[in-house]
C-alpha cells in the first residue's frame, strides 16, 4: 500500500507539475475555509430543514419562508439559527478526505486516458466523465463519515424550546403534520447520541445512508462536471469571466445552483427519512408514497429556494478554495 502511494505521488509530481508535499499541506487549509463558509450559510440550512419537514398541499412560497424565519427568531433568537452548527462543523475535519480522494482519482483517470485512449472525445472525458466519476467515488468515502454527524446535527436543528421535564404540548416550532424526532431543547450532543442509540442502535446513525448517497453522488457529479464545463467555456472567452478571480466563483455558483435545484427532491426525502420519529416508517418507498398522498409533487420542492440560495454560494466558496489549494501546490518554475 505504501509503495503504491509512493508511486502515485511520484507520478502526480512528475506528470502534472504538482508538488505533492505542498498539495498535502495545502489540504490543511480546507477545514478553515469550510468553517467560514458553514458559519455564513448555516442559518439557511436550519431554515431549509424546518421547511422540508413541513407538509403542505400547495407549493411553498416566500411567505412560508419568511414565517419560518420569524418564528425561529421570535422563539429562539439568533441562537436558533445556529442549532446544530458545532456538531455539523465536525464534518469539515473529513473535508480533506473528499478533496484528496477526488484529486487522486482525477489524476489516475487522466493518466489512464493518456495511456489507453479509451475515448476519442477527450473534451467530453476530461470535462464531464472524469470529474463526475471522481466526485462520485469521493462522495461515497465522504458520506460514510458524515452521515452520523448529519443526523445528530439535524435533530439539533429542529429541537424545540422545551425543558426535559415538561410535558409535550403543541409539537413544533413551525407548523407541520409530519411526526419528527423530538428531543428536549436542553439535550446535549451526548444526550442525543444516547437517545438515537437507545432507540435504534448503531444503525440509527446510518439511517438514510442509501438515500444520502443517492443525493450526494449525483450532486457531486453535477457540481464538478458543470463546473469544469463552465470553466472551459470561460477560458475560451475574452470577457471578465476569463479571469480566475471572477470565473472560478461564478462557475462554482452556477454549478451549485444547478445541483441544488436538480437534487432538491432527493434531499427532501433524505431529510424526512432521517428525522422521522418512527424508524419503521423511515423508508424511501413509504416516505415517497406519503408525500404523494398528502402533498403531491409540490412536496418535493419543499425548501428549494432556501437550499438554492445556500448551495450556490457554498459551492462557489468550495470551488474557489479547491482551486486555491491547487495553485498553492504547484511546483515553482
Amino acid at each position: 500500500m505504501a509503495r503504491a502511494l509512493s508511486l502515485l505521488r511520484l507520478k502526480m509530481g512528475r506528470e502534472h507539475n504538482v508538488d505533492v508535499r505542498k498539495l498535502m499541506l495545502s489540504y490543511g487549509a480546507i477545514p478553515v475555509g469550510v468553517f467560514a463558509i458553514r458559519f455564513a450559510l448555516h442559518p439557511l440550512s436550519v431554515v431549509k430543514t424546518h421547511l422540508q419537514v413541513q407538509e403542505s398541499r400547495v407549493p411553498q412560497n416566500w411567505r412560508q419562508t419568511v414565517s419560518t424565519v420569524a418564528l425561529i427568531r421570535r422563539q429562539e433568537g439568533l441562537r436558533g439559527f445556529y442549532r446544530g452548527f458545532v456538531v455539523g462543523s465536525a464534518s469539515m475535519i473529513v473535508g480533506p478526505v473528499y478533496a484528496a480522494s477526488m484529486d487522486m482519482i482525477k489524476i489516475m483517470g487522466r493518466r489512464f486516458q493518456e495511456e489507453h485512449k479509451i475515448m476519442k472525445n477527450e473534451k467530453l472525458y476530461y470535462n464531464i466523465i472524469c470529474p463526475a466519476v471522481a466526485g462520485t467515488v469521493a462522495s461515497i468515502l465522504w458520506q460514510s463519515m458524515v452521515v452520523p454527524i448529519d443526523i445528530v446535527s439535524q435533530i439539533q436543528m429542529i429541537q424545540r424550546k422545551r425543558l426535559s421535564g415538561e410535558v409535550p404540548q403543541s409539537i413544533s416550532l413551525t407548523t407541520r403534520t409530519m411526526n419528527v424526532i423530538e428531543v428536549p431543547a436542553d439535550y446535549s450532543f451526548r444526550d442525543i447520541v444516547k437517545h438515537v442509540y437507545r432507540h435504534e442502535g448503531l444503525s440509527g446513525f446510518y439511517r438514510g445512508f442509501g438515500v444520502s448517497l443517492a443525493m450526494y453522488i449525483p450532486a457531486s457529479a453535477i457540481v464538478w462536471s458543470t463546473y469544469e464545463s463552465v470553466r472551459d467555456r470561460q477560458k475560451g472567452s475574452k470577457g471578465i469571466f476569463s479571469h480566475d478571480v471572477v470565473g472560478i466563483p461564478s462557475a462554482g455558483f452556477v454549478a451549485g445552483v444547478t445541483s441544488g435545484v436538480l437534487t432538491n427532491p432527493i434531499d427532501v426525502i433524505r431529510t424526512r427519512i432521517q428525522l422521522n420519529a418512527d424508524h419503521r416508517e423511515a423508508r424511501i418507498g413509504k416516505t415517497v408514497r406519503r408525500m404523494m398522498r398528502v402533498e403531491g409533487l409540490s412536496g418535493f420542492t419543499a425548501g428549494m429556494v432556501v437550499r438554492t440560495l445556500s448551495h450556490g454560494p457554498k459551492v462557489a466558496g468550495i470551488t474557489a478554495l479547491y482551486e486555491l489549494v491547487q495553485y498553492m501546490s504547484r511546483k515553482a518554475d
